[in-house]
Protein backbone atom coordinates (compact mmCIF):
# COMPACT_ATOMS: atom_id res chain seq x y z
CA UNK A 1 0.00 0.00 0.00
CA UNK A 2 1.52 3.32 -1.21
CA UNK A 3 2.12 5.74 1.79
CA UNK A 4 -0.54 8.83 2.26
CA UNK A 5 1.02 11.63 1.35
CA UNK A 6 0.12 15.41 2.49
CA UNK A 7 1.45 17.49 -0.32
CA UNK A 8 -0.79 15.85 -2.68
CA UNK A 9 -3.87 16.96 -0.96
CA UNK A 10 -5.71 20.11 0.01
CA UNK A 11 -5.23 21.36 3.49
CA UNK A 12 -8.49 20.83 5.68
CA UNK A 13 -9.96 24.74 6.57
CA UNK A 14 -11.87 24.74 9.83
CA UNK A 15 -15.64 25.93 8.81
CA UNK A 16 -17.76 27.87 11.85
CA UNK A 17 -20.81 26.25 12.46
CA UNK A 18 -22.55 28.14 14.93
CA UNK A 19 -24.51 31.16 14.00
CA UNK A 20 -24.54 34.66 14.62
CA UNK A 21 -25.70 36.12 17.31
CA UNK A 22 -26.51 39.58 15.55
CA UNK A 23 -29.88 40.55 15.95
CA UNK A 24 -29.82 43.92 14.58
CA UNK A 25 -31.63 43.16 11.24
CA UNK A 26 -34.67 40.77 13.00
CA UNK A 27 -38.11 42.64 13.88
CA UNK A 28 -39.10 42.56 17.88
CA UNK A 29 -42.50 40.90 18.16
CA UNK A 30 -42.59 42.70 21.36
CA UNK A 31 -42.92 46.17 20.02
CA UNK A 32 -46.55 46.18 18.87
CA UNK A 33 -45.34 49.12 16.75
CA UNK A 34 -43.64 47.23 14.30
CA UNK A 35 -45.42 43.90 14.80
CA UNK A 36 -48.94 43.39 15.47
CA UNK A 37 -50.95 40.58 15.31
CA UNK A 38 -54.28 41.63 16.38
CA UNK A 39 -56.60 41.99 12.97
CA UNK A 40 -58.86 44.48 14.41
CA UNK A 41 -55.99 46.85 15.00
CA UNK A 42 -54.68 45.96 11.14
CA UNK A 43 -58.48 46.80 10.00
CA UNK A 44 -58.62 50.45 11.92
CA UNK A 45 -55.20 51.48 10.26
CA UNK A 46 -56.31 50.36 7.15
CA UNK A 47 -59.54 52.71 7.50
CA UNK A 48 -58.12 55.05 9.12
CA UNK A 49 -55.50 55.60 6.21
CA UNK A 50 -58.06 55.61 3.45
CA UNK A 51 -60.24 58.05 5.28
CA UNK A 52 -57.31 60.80 5.61
CA UNK A 53 -55.95 59.70 1.53
CA UNK A 54 -59.86 60.75 0.96
CA UNK A 55 -59.43 63.61 3.05
CA UNK A 56 -56.47 64.65 1.06
CA UNK A 57 -58.17 64.48 -2.15
CA UNK A 58 -61.17 66.07 -1.34
CA UNK A 59 -58.96 69.01 -0.28
CA UNK A 60 -56.99 68.78 -3.18
CA UNK A 61 -60.18 68.63 -5.50
CA UNK A 62 -61.66 71.32 -3.53
CA UNK A 63 -58.36 73.68 -3.91
CA UNK A 64 -58.53 72.73 -8.10
CA UNK A 65 -61.83 74.20 -8.43
CA UNK A 66 -61.35 77.39 -6.09
CA UNK A 67 -58.52 78.12 -8.56
CA UNK A 68 -61.02 77.55 -11.72
CA UNK A 69 -63.48 79.57 -10.23
CA UNK A 70 -61.33 82.19 -10.05
CA UNK A 71 -59.92 81.99 -13.66
CA UNK A 72 -63.54 82.22 -14.78
CA UNK A 73 -64.62 85.11 -12.79
CA UNK A 74 -61.24 86.73 -14.21
CA UNK A 75 -61.67 85.48 -18.06
CA UNK A 76 -64.92 86.57 -17.77
CA UNK A 77 -64.19 90.04 -17.09
CA UNK A 78 -61.97 90.73 -20.06
CA UNK A 79 -64.84 89.04 -22.55
CA UNK A 80 -67.33 91.26 -21.38
CA UNK A 81 -64.47 94.42 -22.34
CA UNK A 82 -63.55 92.63 -25.77
CA UNK A 83 -67.16 92.08 -26.62
CA UNK A 84 -67.99 95.54 -25.65
CA UNK A 85 -65.12 96.40 -28.24
CA UNK A 86 -66.23 94.33 -31.26
CA UNK A 87 -69.68 96.40 -30.91
CA UNK A 88 -68.02 99.37 -31.15
CA UNK A 89 -66.04 98.71 -34.04
CA UNK A 90 -69.45 96.99 -35.53
CA UNK A 91 -71.36 100.69 -34.34
CA UNK A 92 -68.74 102.69 -36.05
CA UNK A 93 -68.00 100.53 -39.39
CA UNK A 94 -72.17 100.98 -39.92
CA UNK A 95 -71.91 104.61 -39.45
CA UNK A 96 -69.09 104.91 -42.00
CA UNK A 97 -70.63 102.53 -44.20
CA UNK A 98 -73.90 104.50 -44.46
CA UNK A 99 -71.49 107.77 -45.06
CA UNK A 100 -69.51 106.39 -47.51
CA UNK A 101 -73.02 104.41 -49.48
CA UNK A 102 -70.78 101.00 -49.26
CA UNK A 103 -72.15 97.80 -48.34
CA UNK A 104 -70.09 97.24 -45.20
CA UNK A 105 -73.07 98.10 -42.89
CA UNK A 106 -74.20 94.27 -43.72
CA UNK A 107 -71.66 93.55 -41.33
CA UNK A 108 -73.56 94.96 -38.40
CA UNK A 109 -76.29 92.29 -38.57
CA UNK A 110 -73.14 90.37 -36.73
CA UNK A 111 -74.18 92.46 -33.90
CA UNK A 112 -75.94 89.82 -31.99
CA UNK A 113 -73.63 87.40 -31.82
CA UNK A 114 -71.02 90.23 -29.51
CA UNK A 115 -74.15 90.89 -27.36
CA UNK A 116 -74.47 86.62 -27.27
CA UNK A 117 -70.68 87.41 -25.91
CA UNK A 118 -71.42 89.79 -22.91
CA UNK A 119 -74.21 87.64 -22.01
CA UNK A 120 -72.61 84.70 -21.65
CA UNK A 121 -69.36 86.21 -19.68
CA UNK A 122 -71.54 87.42 -17.65
CA UNK A 123 -74.17 84.42 -17.15
CA UNK A 124 -71.63 82.08 -17.44
CA UNK A 125 -73.56 80.16 -20.09
CA UNK A 126 -71.39 78.31 -22.51
CA UNK A 127 -73.80 78.34 -25.01
CA UNK A 128 -74.02 82.46 -25.80
CA UNK A 129 -70.28 82.40 -25.31
CA UNK A 130 -70.51 80.08 -28.23
CA UNK A 131 -72.14 82.27 -30.50
CA UNK A 132 -69.69 84.69 -29.70
CA UNK A 133 -66.68 82.33 -30.20
CA UNK A 134 -68.46 81.88 -34.02
CA UNK A 135 -68.40 85.55 -34.61
CA UNK A 136 -64.68 85.26 -34.27
CA UNK A 137 -64.25 82.96 -36.11
CA UNK A 138 -65.96 84.52 -38.90
CA UNK A 139 -63.96 87.69 -38.60
CA UNK A 140 -60.76 86.27 -38.17
CA UNK A 141 -61.60 84.21 -41.47
CA UNK A 142 -62.36 87.64 -43.04
CA UNK A 143 -59.46 89.45 -41.96
CA UNK A 144 -57.24 86.51 -43.23
CA UNK A 145 -58.87 87.23 -47.02
CA UNK A 146 -58.43 90.80 -47.27
CA UNK A 147 -54.71 90.12 -45.92
CA UNK A 148 -54.18 88.21 -48.34
CA UNK A 149 -55.97 90.63 -51.63
CA UNK A 150 -54.34 94.16 -50.10
CA UNK A 151 -51.26 93.31 -47.77
CA UNK A 152 -51.61 95.70 -45.28
CA UNK A 153 -50.41 96.55 -42.03
CA UNK A 154 -53.44 97.57 -39.90
CA UNK A 155 -54.91 94.78 -41.45
CA UNK A 156 -52.86 92.44 -40.40
CA UNK A 157 -52.42 94.22 -36.78
CA UNK A 158 -56.57 93.28 -37.17
CA UNK A 159 -56.45 89.91 -37.79
CA UNK A 160 -54.09 89.43 -34.62
CA UNK A 161 -55.99 91.40 -32.64
CA UNK A 162 -58.75 89.28 -33.71
CA UNK A 163 -56.88 85.79 -33.25
CA UNK A 164 -55.92 86.64 -29.78
CA UNK A 165 -59.58 87.38 -28.48
CA UNK A 166 -60.88 84.07 -30.26
CA UNK A 167 -57.90 82.07 -28.45
CA UNK A 168 -58.67 83.68 -25.03
CA UNK A 169 -62.63 83.50 -25.76
CA UNK A 170 -62.12 79.80 -26.15
CA UNK A 171 -60.23 79.35 -23.06
CA UNK A 172 -62.88 80.53 -21.37
CA UNK A 173 -65.53 78.72 -22.78
CA UNK A 174 -62.95 75.50 -22.13
CA UNK A 175 -63.06 76.87 -18.24
CA UNK A 176 -66.90 76.91 -18.55
CA UNK A 177 -67.22 73.24 -19.56
CA UNK A 178 -64.66 71.87 -17.13
CA UNK A 179 -66.50 73.21 -14.25
CA UNK A 180 -68.98 71.86 -12.36
CA UNK A 181 -72.86 72.87 -11.66
CA UNK A 182 -71.51 74.11 -7.75
CA UNK A 183 -68.91 76.58 -9.10
CA UNK A 184 -71.01 77.67 -11.84
CA UNK A 185 -74.03 78.54 -9.79
CA UNK A 186 -71.64 80.02 -6.97
CA UNK A 187 -70.47 82.73 -9.98
CA UNK A 188 -73.49 83.48 -11.24
CA UNK A 189 -74.56 84.06 -7.32
CA UNK A 190 -71.89 86.38 -7.47
CA UNK A 191 -69.04 84.97 -5.88
CA UNK A 192 -65.97 86.85 -6.08
CA UNK A 193 -61.96 85.81 -5.61
CA UNK A 194 -60.16 88.15 -2.95
CA UNK A 195 -57.40 88.87 -5.46
CA UNK A 196 -58.59 89.12 -8.66
CA UNK A 197 -55.62 88.27 -11.46
CA UNK A 198 -55.67 88.54 -15.19
CA UNK A 199 -54.89 85.28 -17.35
CA UNK A 200 -53.57 84.93 -21.04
Amino acid sequence: MSENNNENYPTAMPVSTSKSTSTSNLVSIDNPQLYDTNPHTMVQRMNDDIQIRTLQMSIMETEIEEYLKGEIYNRARIVKIISIIDTFFLTLNLIFSILNKNLFFLFFILCPLCICGYHGAKTYNPYYVMGYIFYLCLMDIYYVLLLFYYKNFWILLFWSIETYFLFYTYKFYSCINRAKDDTIGSLRDGWEPIIAFIYR
